[in-house]
C-alpha cells in the first residue's frame, strides 16, 4: 500500500482495516498521530479485528507471550531472578516491535498487563 511503512503489511489488510492490536502513533498514514488509533487503549476481545491473509486472528499484538526459554542477562546487567523471553509485542508498543521475532526478557515474578500467554490446541488425528 502505498505510502505504509515497510513493516506494516502485517498490520493492515488490503482495504487498510488494522488486523491487530498496536501503537498505531508511529504509522504514517494515521491522522492526527492519535496513539490509540486503532481503536482499544488496552487489551481487546479476540475477533475484534479482520483475519489476516490465513484466517488467522490477533497472531500479533494485543498482549506479548511469555515462553520458557530462559535468557542470559546483558552484558553490565545483574538479575537475582532467572529471565524468561517475552516475544511478540502488545497494545502499547509500535508495530515494529509486535513481530513474532522480536523479544525482551523479564523475570517470572514480574506482573505485567501487556504479557499473556497463547493457548495452542493440538488435534490428535483418530483419537
Amino acid at each position: 500500500m502505498k505510502g505504509y511503512a515497510p513493516y506494516l503489511p502485517f498490520t493492515r489488510n488490503s482495504k487498510g482495516q488494522f488486523l491487530l492490536n498496536y501503537n498505531a502513533y508511529m504509522d504514517q498514514k494515521e491522522p492526527n498521530h492519535f496513539i490509540f488509533s486503532d481503536g482499544y487503549m488496552n487489551t481487546c476481545p479476540v475477533f475484534s479485528y479482520y483475519p489476516n491473509q490465513n484466517g488467522l486472528y490477533n497472531l500479533h499484538g494485543n498482549v506479548a507471550e511469555w515462553t520458557c526459554s530462559e535468557v542470559e542477562p546483558t552484558a553490565g546487567v545483574k538479575s537475582s531472578m532467572p529471565l524468561y523471553k517475552v516475544k511478540g509485542g502488545s497494545y502499547m508498543d509500535p508495530a515494529p516491535c509486535v513481530w513474532a521475532r522480536s523479544f525482551t526478557a523479564l523475570p517470572a515474578s514480574k506482573g505485567d498487563s501487556r504479557v499473556g500467554f497463547r493457548m495452542v490446541l493440538v488435534s490428535k488425528k483418530g483419537a
